[in-house]
């Protein structure tokens, strides 16, 4: 279900539960890229956790500039395929 101000809980886990940060530079790229996609996609982070294998993410859609959950997921892709 998608709505104004419906806040997500996202989940995304490595491979087999390997590693998806080596380092706190691949933290930081992620963020950065995180912040690129909010500002995309109108996405807004309300929280999250970056473990080794996995991250969380609590984020509410606003569609501004006619972003919206969905198109934002594809923008989160760009973190699997860098």
């Amino acid at each position: 279900m998608e709505y104004p101000g419906a806040i997500y809980h996202i989940l995304s886990r490595g491979d087999r539960r390997e590693d998806i940060f080596l380092d706190d530079v691949d933290r930081q790229d992620f963020l950065k890229t995180l912040a690129e996609a909010c500002q995309k996609t109108g996405w807004q982070v309300h929280t999250y956790c970056l473990l080794a294998d996995h991250f969380y993410l609590f984020c509410a859609i606003t569609f501004q500039f006619g972003g919206d959950f969905f198109q934002g997921r594809g923008e989160a892709n760009l973190f699997a395929e860098a």
